[in-house]
């Protein structure tokens, strides 16, 4: 109470100091009209208190954020997401590169798989698929559903494998472009055959032949070149 006290004392000091005005003065030291003293009196005690809640605030919370800021969970999760946006900003593919206009003298395939690799992470897989796309729409292409999707021989469309901080790979118009796409398999898409199909475009990713998951090491990530046979 005592430091309250003295806080008081302070402001108002301060607020009825030598520099202020005459109104305030004839508030703080008496002398003037009383309707005037009542409604400045009003006034600066609305000032006071707004200054000793502020200074009552900064010397409460400042040492409860000081211990906050000291918290390991907090530190380890600012680690955690910072890691995690270096992860995204540098894990790109070895053959990504800037987007070339379609050269029209130029034969090559629409779409072409470079690269799949496949990581097992349990009773799952990531595969990712280093491809490039000549994207001779006069509208840029962001490679997502329904433009672009991994199907099994079946027909069943595979789940793509997208972090949150990520946003799907986009190929600019009439341009062609190396990019990385990445899926969510399981048990049952690794039996089947894997064709990946951009604007009507299909390209073989895995043969019909059956991989069993357990074949693979767990967390080590297995490379084809080209297509998964």
């Amino acid at each position: 109470m005592t430091g309250l006290s003295e806080l008081a004392g302070d402001v108002r000091r301060l607020v009825c100091g030598d520099g202020a005005s005459d109104a305030e003065n004839d508030v703080c030291h008496g002398g003037n009209e009383g309707g005037k003293r009542e409604t400045e009196s009003l006034k600066i005690d609305h000032t006071l208190s707004i200054h000793i809640h502020v200074c009552i605030f900064a010397r409460i919370e400042r040492p409860e954020v000081m211990q906050f800021l000291k918290r390991f969970e907090v530190w380890l999760l600012l680690v955690l997401g910072a890691g995690a946006a270096i992860w995204v900003l540098t894990d790109k593919p070895s053959v990504e590169g800037d987007p070339q206009p379609i050269d029209a003298s130029t034969v090559a395939p629409a779409l072409l798989i470079h690269r799949c690799l496949l990581e097992r992470d349990y009773g799952n897989a990531r595969l990712d698929i280093e491809l490039r796309y000549q994207n001779a729409s006069p509208r840029p292409l962001i490679l997502q559903p329904p433009d672009a999707k991994l199907l099994t021989t079946e027909g069943k469309e595979v789940p793509p494998f997208i972090l949150a901080p990520e946003k799907p790979p986009e190929i600019g118009a009439q341009t062609s472009k190396n990019v990385r796409l990445r899926f969510w398999l399981d048990q049952e898409h690794l039996k089947t055959g894997l064709n990946l199909e951009i604007r009507g475009v299909k390209a073989e990713v895995k043969s019909t032949t059956s991989l069993d998951l357990e074949t693979l090491e767990n967390q080590k990530t297995k490379t084809w070149t080209g297509s998964i046979r």
